[in-house]
């Protein structure tokens, strides 16, 4: 016998994804014969008692690979005895686990073998004991409850997948979806299984993939709504590549999804009709699929490949309006800019209310565009700027139907001479008479100006940044050039 204590275990011993995994089958085990019992007949007594033999049986197992019985002592347990594999478990429990500091085996061994003996009875010699039932009920429950606080530190309602989730939002939605399983809410159930995912998938995945296909969508859109649809089907595909998802799995869970009703979605049309009622075997696949791919995402998130001091930089704060229209900083992590040669665009996170009123903005269409950067933590202005922008496409994607969130790629090309920031040095090109260059670059640039003469459509700004895009003019486009008279013309449109 093993006598030092710093070779012990200490319990309890908190199960792993997998362990959990199989834990939730044995408590299936018991809810089966618990549920079974309660009926009476002889039918349902029979498969009581092999249930309740199973879930004994099945949880001794779980503690053979939890504790790393085998690896441990270095001896194959492969009987299929029940009382064989309680000896095994029972020895090493006493031998190697200290809970407390104090020593402990498995409870009810008297019980247990009675029950063996029952379950033979009941296979080989017909026999129904259906006064002795739930007497045996009552010791599987106990022993299962005993196991459960002992080894694993957890109660029999513990037992479920959201116990091993650490984000809380993600186990609230988790949680929501076991207490409705068990109250026959199937549908719900599923609904709540949905908005887990979503948020498992926006929260734990980054996913470089989506950020480049985001940067198609929006023009492939207006170019052909067929091949739009089909890259969104491929989509769906692509996107668990690198999962551990398996991809039969994950085309059936979306079938579920594609069933919800619309009163618990965001986008309420395009929804498929479920032809029957919604059965708990539909509410389990969905729970099951949904939580085992959130544990592998939380297992697997990525690391960067190093850390980047960033202590010494203020963080900054972007409150940004399109046409009046506020757009808070929603994961601002989640945000991402593309510079293209003759155009930008911006990945945004928005909520439902912004993207009702955001709506409005159409391809072609002329904005105003203001952006106050500020410091997070002070609250000082580092920059202020307005400016007025053309757009060339944009889309809205659905992120998160419950408490809806949506992504907002908009692409748009700066009107130049449009932008007006805080910055002191700034040259109104409709009083370039008035300007005194500092030198022969400047001077250039004046002549220039003067000789394209007046500014007053988008087109004919774009024509004289084109004159002045070389690199020669870019310290005097740093300084800031704009138009007043341009500007107040786009404000009347």
């Amino acid at each position: 016998m093993c006598t030092d204590t710093t070779d012990k275990i200490e319990l309890p011993l908190t199960p792993s994804p997998h362990i959990m995994e199989l834990l939730i089958k044995a408590k299936h085990f018991l809810e089966h014969a618990i549920m079974h019992a309660q009926t009476g007949n002889s039918f349902d007594t029979m498969i009581a008692i092999h249930s309740l033999d199973n879930s004994i049986e099945y949880l001794l197992r779980i503690l053979i690979k939890h504790l790393e019985i085998e690896e441990k002592t270095g001896k194959a347990i492969n009987t299929p005895e029940l009382m064989g594999l309680f000896s095994e478990v029972d020895k090493f429990l006493k031998e190697r686990t200290l809970l407390d500091g104090k020593k402990i085996g498995l409870p009810f061994e008297n019980e247990v073998r009675q029950l063996r003996v029952l379950r033979n009875n009941v296979q080989h010699g017909l026999i129904l004991p259906i006064g002795e039932l739930k007497m045996f009920i009552d010791y599987g429950e106990r022993f299962f409850d005993k196991i459960l606080s002992k080894v694993f530190g957890l109660t029999a309602q513990e037992i479920a997948y959201s116990t091993l989730i650490e984000n809380g939002d993600i186990k609230a939605h988790l949680v929501a979806a076991e207490q409705n399983i068990v109250m026959g809410r199937f549908l719900d159930a599923i609904v709540a299984c949905r908005d887990a995912f979503e948020l498992g998938d926006f929260l734990l995945r980054h996913n470089s993939h989506h950020y480049n296909k985001m940067a198609v969508m929006p023009h492939l859109k207006q170019e052909s709504i067929e091949l739009y649809w089909y890259i969104e089907s491929l989509e769906q595909e692509i996107s668990i590549l690198g999962t551990n998802i398996n991809p039969a799995d994950y085309r059936l869970y979306r079938r579920y999804i594609d069933h919800i009703p619309g009163e618990y979605r965001a986008i309420k049309t395009g929804y498929t009709v479920m032809q029957r009622e919604w059965e708990k075997r539909d509410a389990d696949f969905c729970y099951a699929f949904v939580a085992q791919a959130i544990l592998y995402w939380q297992l697997t998130q990525e690391k960067p490949l190093y850390e980047v001091d960033m202590s010494g930089y203020p963080v900054h704060k972007h409150n940004k309006k399109i046409d009046g229209v506020s757009i808070p900083e929603i994961y601002p992590k989640k945000a991402c800019i593309y510079v293209e040669d003759e155009c930008m665009g911006q990945l945004m996170l928005v909520s439902d209310e912004v993207k009702e009123k955001l709506q409005k903005i159409s391809p072609g269409q002329i904005c105003y565009f203001e952006n106050e950067i500020i410091n997070a933590k002070s609250g000082a202005i580092f920059r202020k700027y307005n400016e007025y922008i053309s757009i060339d496409a944009c889309e809205f994607n659905l992120i998160l139907n419950n408490g809806p969130l949506w992504e907002f790629v908009l692409f748009y090309r700066i009107i130049p001479f449009t932008t007006i920031s805080d910055m002191e040095e700034q040259i109104n090109i409709d009083h370039i008479l008035e300007y005194k260059p500092q030198n022969e670059v400047e001077e250039k640039f004046k002549d220039i100006v003067i000789e394209f003469g007046s500014v007053d459509t988008a087109e004919r700004a774009f024509e004289l940044k084109e004159l002045l895009s070389a690199e020669e003019f870019f310290s005097v486009n740093a300084k800031g050039v704009y138009s007043s008279k341009l500007i107040d013309i786009l404000s009347l449109d």
